[in-house]
């Protein structure tokens, strides 16, 4: 409606320095700017504006321009809260932490818990005999593609597993 427009710019700071890719938005417009390297941004508005800052980290900011201005130029420093959550620690482990139950699974010959408990190591339990095909003259490569077929890795890397188990 005529309103001058006003070049709104400053920088962003915090408790730590400058905070950079904040997030600067008019609400009113929904144009928006982010924060550099060193804080600074720069947004044309008119007064009455409601702009807000927001950046990952600290707590959302918002600031209106005010109607008396003396010129064009609106200059400020804004300081944003920061605003972390410290989490618990957490340990994270391929297969279950009752260790006892793991043991019991694999050592024993119980097929409900140990699907359930291999399948949740990433592991998997192969039907049939365990035969190494013999090797031929005529076709060498399919003796050679047999040692490194997943199924082959599978059952060393099962055997590995259970031998870990049984040291234990």
């Amino acid at each position: 409606m005529g309103q001058e427009q006003v070049n709104f710019h400053g920088k962003v700071l915090s408790s730590n320095g400058f905070v950079f890719n904040a997030t600067i938005i008019n609400k009113k417009t929904r144009k928006g700017t982010v924060s550099r390297i060193d804080g600074d941004f720069s947004l044309y508005v008119v007064a009455n504006d409601t702009i807000s800052f927001s950046c990952i980290g600290y707590k959302p900011f918002t600031h209106i321009i005010p109607s008396s201005l003396e010129n064009t130029d609106y200059r400020v420093l804004i300081s944003m809260i920061e605003d972390t959550v410290m989490l618990k620690e957490t340990i994270i482990t391929p297969w279950p932490i009752n260790t006892t139950a793991l043991k019991r699974a694999f050592l024993a010959d119980q097929d409900k818990e140990k699907e359930i408990i291999a399948s949740y190591a990433g592991f998997r339990e192969i039907d049939g005999p365990q035969r190494e095909p013999p090797p031929t003259i005529f076709n060498p490569i399919s003796f050679i593609a047999n040692i490194f077929s997943k199924k082959r890795i599978q059952q060393k890397k099962m055997e590995k597993f259970r031998r870990m188990l049984q040291q234990e």
